[in-house]
This record gives structure tokens, C-alpha cells and sequence, in this order.
């Protein structure tokens, strides 16, 4: 029996440890294939389990204590706050579980905008970044692009706020009192909550003003990208991106807000943004123009501010973007009360040369590739629809999905993908197409489509196509107009009404007459 056991347990092992070791090695390819494509990613998978400390008073920059590779070199984050009283119990960077990291294995970051929240213990740095300069003010990018994956929890922001000692509900706009959230409820204004900041100019992570020897974290120039409660039309309280440039010597702070098709911030699940700034002089005048795309989990993509300039005044277009952290603080002076969450998850950092084009379709193409893709292709875009023309006995049959899928289709709803028996002359790509033929006037069609993408995901519901052929006109021979003219000189005999227009009248003798067929 013993023996028994230990070859059970034996067995066991083995299996855990092949595991561990083909993650490792999905993991590893994964990094290498961003690192591949793009100048620089993080894919955090490689970094060694990591947390940082308290720095003495909750205010320091700290560009010591950094994350280090799992071979034990130095990683590219070189910077991070901790304003928490207390060091932190739990890792900052690990594996957080399924559903909290991109892929079926590797590792993720948290940032913590508020200590744990009420009673909480600190899951992440306040902030934390990287500076990828050569240490002059001039080494960098005039046009970058930044991406990264996160995972935002619903309750990250108040409906709502409490007293701390009495627990009652009080105006939000009291002395520093506690956020609440309550399911259903809306969320209460707010101007900004940070999502980080892109500085230009700097000498490393700490100076970022003229001289080495000036240390401050901020160059005097720089970006903050935000989530805002907007309180307008089109998404009157819904959550949306704001870049927030802020330049002292010329407009100060100004907001713009990314706003398309409705599209507002994604929460409780995975969503990919993406930020290009791009500095440029025209007519003598320094601009940054500006760019936000937001992602969700499986590529689709909104353009929620397009291509919007901002003049910039306090610092020489010959100084770079060349440092970006994560994080910062929430304007909105309440604090995290224990019904909401102050912390949120990152994956797949990403930093390329904004005149590549965008990061994200690229981005997907690669996760699905090389991570696995476990979602069914989405379709739309069906055609025909509608009521075709009498006399239409053919016509193209077609449909798009958002990656490359084989489809099929059926004249039966819930026909399963494996049984259907309708093919496209064209599929394999995004775009699907077929001849129907056959078709008779009077007749409506329903078919019904599902696909199966590269990595054998089918579709398990249906997408219908439906449409009609119109029925034709009659023709009128010597026989059956006598008949005709006989129903029509009857007042009121619903078949004398021809051109089904609800009357009888002399515009159906002339449907009549002009069908004449002899």
C-alpha cells in the first residue's frame, strides 16, 4: 500500500513539475516574441516574484529595491512609491491566478492607488515606472506609443460616501471621508484618477528638470492619461480616458476626453489602452498630437481621441519622452472605504515607435498566435438583408469575422457547426462569401452561420441572415383581365386593390393596363 501511494505521489510530482516547466517555457516565448516586435515589453512573466518596501514616511521615490529577471539581472523598472505606512505583506509582481494575467500562466502587476483600502493591506506601489533615456535629456522618442493590458475592478470608484466613525452616508465633498460602492447606484463625479504620467527631458527617473542635480520626478512638460466620470452627452456618467497635459508656462492643465460610439471605460474584466503622442513643430508653434485607442479583451478596438493637438511652451521640442510610471493619486479626496477595492492589475507593457502604427492590432495578433486563443471568431456585416428585387434568382451570400475563421452555414437554426452542410466558395480569411442560387420571387430565406477560427474555436450560437425576394408583378392576359376589370368595377372587392395601396381606385386599372401581356 505504501508502495501504492508513493508511486501515486511520484506520479503526481512529475506531472506538477512538467507543468510548472512547460508554463516556464510558454511564459519565456511569450516575452521574447513581444520583445521580437516591439522596442520594448514587459510582459512581467520573466521577473522574479517581487515587492518593494515602505520608504520611510510614505512619500519617497525609490530607484533602489527594483524587480530583477528571473536570471538575476536587472530589469527595465527602475523606479516605484510606496506612500503606505507599512510594508507590504504580498508580492507585488506574481502569479495573482487565472483570470488575473493575460494567458493561461505568468505573472502580472498590481498598482495600489490607495494603501489596501479601509482595514486593507497594501497589494502595489503607489507608482511605478520605468525611464528608458541614456541619461540626457535629449535620448528618447518624439513620437511614442504606449499599450498595456489591465483589469479594472467596478469598484475602484465610489456611488456613493460614509462617515468613518458613524458609518452614515455624507456629502462626498466632506474632509477626506470614505468612498462606498453600492451595486447599481451611479458613480459619483470625479475629475481624475491617474493612470500615469509620460514625461519628456529627463536625466533619469528622479531629475527631470535642468540640471542632474534638480531631483524631481515630474519633467516641467508632461501628460497625465486619467479616468473621469464624464457628466455629458454622449456617456453622461460613464467612465472615460482624459489625457491631462501640463505645461506651467502655456496652457497649464487641459483636459481632453476620449469620447467614440459610446464607448466608455471597460471594468471587472480585461482592456487593452493605448496611448501615441507625437511632438511636432508647426509654423514655428511646438505640438504634441495625441491619440487614444481602447481595447477589449479580444482586439476589438474604439479611436476615442483622434489625432488632437496640444501646444506646449515650457520645455525645447529637442527633449524626448523618456520616462512613463504607473499610478499616481485620485483628485476626488475620498478615500477607499471596505466595500470598494483600491488596487488593479497590468500585463503586457509595451513602449514602440508611434510612426510603427498602432501597438494593439499587432498586439492581439500575437497573443492569439502564440498564447492560445480559446474565444470563437465574432461576425456581423451579413448580407444580403432586407427585400431584393423581383427577378433576383441569384445573389452573393456574405459575412466578415474579426479574425481569420472557415465558416458554414445551414437553413436550419441550431444546426451544430460539425453538421452543417452549407459551405462558402470564399472563407479562411475575415471575409466570407458564396453564390446563392435558386432563389424564386415571393420567398423569404433564413441561414443561419457559424465559424471555427485558427485555433479550432466554433462558434456555439447562431448568426442569421434573413431576406426576401419581392414578389412579381401579375401579368394580365385577355382572360384574367376580364376578371380583374369585373372586381375592380365592384366598390370595395379587396382583390380589385392591385397595387395593394389600401384603395380601389383608377391607379389600380392603370397596374392593370400597364401589365397588359396579351
Amino acid at each position: 500500500m505504501q508502495k501504492e501511494i508513493f508511486k501515486i505521489n511520484a506520479a503526481l510530482l512529475i506531472f506538477i513539475f512538467g507543468m510548472f516547466v512547460a508554463n516556464n517555457a510558454q511564459a519565456q516565448v511569450w516575452q521574447e516574441t513581444l520583445e521580437s516586435n516591439f522596442d520594448i515589453a514587459e510582459s512581467f512573466d520573466q521577473l522574479e516574484d517581487w515587492k518593494g518596501l515602505w520608504a520611510n514616511g510614505g512619500i519617497g521615490n525609490i530607484v533602489g529595491e527594483i524587480p530583477k529577471y528571473l536570471d538575476g539581472t536587472n530589469s527595465l523598472w527602475n523606479y516605484y512609491s510606496d506612500w503606505c505606512p507599512e510594508d507590504p505583506a504580498t508580492n507585488w509582481i506574481d502569479d495573482f491566478g487565472e483570470g488575473n494575467r493575460i494567458g493561461d500562466s505568468g505573472k502580472s502587476l498590481i498598482i495600489d492607488m490607495g494603501c489596501g483600502g479601509e482595514n486593507g493591506e497594501v497589494k502595489g506601489p503607489s507608482r511605478f515606472g520605468m525611464y528608458f533615456g541614456n541619461g540626457t535629456k535629449e535620448s528618447g522618442y518624439e513620437d511614442i506609443s504606449l499599450f498595456f493590458m489591465t483589469k479594472l475592478p467596478k469598484n475602484m470608484w465610489p456611488t456613493h460616501c460614509i462617515d468613518s466613525v458613524t458609518r452614515e452616508e455624507v456629502s462626498c465633498a466632506t474632509y477626506r471621508p470614505l468612498g462606498a460602492y453600492e451595486e447599481n447606484r451611479e458613480y459619483i463625479y470625479y475629475e481624475s484618477f491617474k493612470f500615469g504620467t509620460l514625461n519628456m527631458g529627463c536625466f533619469d527617473a528622479l531629475h527631470c528638470l535642468e540640471t542632474p542635480e534638480e531631483e524631481y520626478s515630474y519633467s516641467p512638460y508632461h501628460i497625465i492619461p486619467h479616468i473621469k466620470k464624464y457628466n455629458y452627452e454622449p456617456i453622461n456618467g460613464g467612465l472615460v480616458l482624459k489625457n491631462e497635459p501640463n505645461d506651467p508656462d502655456g496652457l497649464g492643465r487641459t483636459g481632453f476626453y476620449g469620447i467614440a460610439e459610446d464607448r466608455t471605460v471597460i471594468t471587472d474584466d480585461w482592456m487593452g489602452v493605448e496611448f501615441r503622442f507625437k511632438n511636432v513643430m508647426e509654423n514655428g508653434v511646438q505640438k504634441t498630437y495625441m491619440d487614444i485607442w481602447i481595447y477589449d479583451k479580444v482586439g476589438n478596438s474604439w479611436h476615442v481621441l483622434v489625432n488632437t493637438p496640444v501646444d506646449f511652451v515650457t520645455q525645447d521640442i529637442t527633449e524626448l519622452w523618456n520616462w512613463y510610471f504607473f499610478g499616481g493619486n485620485n483628485s476626488g479626496g475620498w478615500l477607499w472605504g471596505d466595500s470598494m477595492q483600491s488596487w488593479y492589475y497590468v500585463d503586457d507593457f509595451i513602449i514602440d515607435d508611434g510612426s510603427k502604427g498602432q501597438i494593439g492590432p499587432r498586439y492581439f495578433s500575437l497573443l492569439n498566435s502564440v498564447v492560445g486563443d480559446n474565444i470563437p471568431p465574432s461576425r456581423s456585416a451579413g448580407l444580403p438583408t432586407g427585400t431584393l428585387i423581383a427577378g433576383t434568382t441569384s445573389t452573393v451570400f456574405s459575412l466578415i469575422t474579426n479574425e481569420s475563421a472557415v465558416c458554414k452555414y445551414s437553413g436550419v437554426s441550431g444546426t451544430t457547426y460539425e453538421t452543417m452542410t452549407g459551405t462558402f466558395a470564399t472563407t479562411g480569411t475575415t471575409s466570407h462569401s458564396t453564390i446563392l442560387s435558386g432563389l424564386t420571387n415571393g420567398n423569404s430565406y433564413n441561414y443561419y452561420v457559424r465559424c471555427s477560427d485558427m485555433s479550432n474555436n466554433v462558434n456555439i450560437d447562431d448568426y442569421e441572415i434573413s431576406f426576401s425576394i419581392k414578389p412579381a408583378p401579375i401579368t394580365y392576359t385577355l382572360t384574367n383581365f376580364i376578371s380583374a376589370i369585373t372586381n375592380w368595377l365592384g366598390i370595395g372587392n379587396e382583390t380589385s386593390d392591385v397595387n395593394s395601396d389600401g384603395v380601389v381606385n383608377t391607379r389600380d386599372l392603370g397596374v392593370m393596363m400597364s401589365n397588359w401581356g396579351n
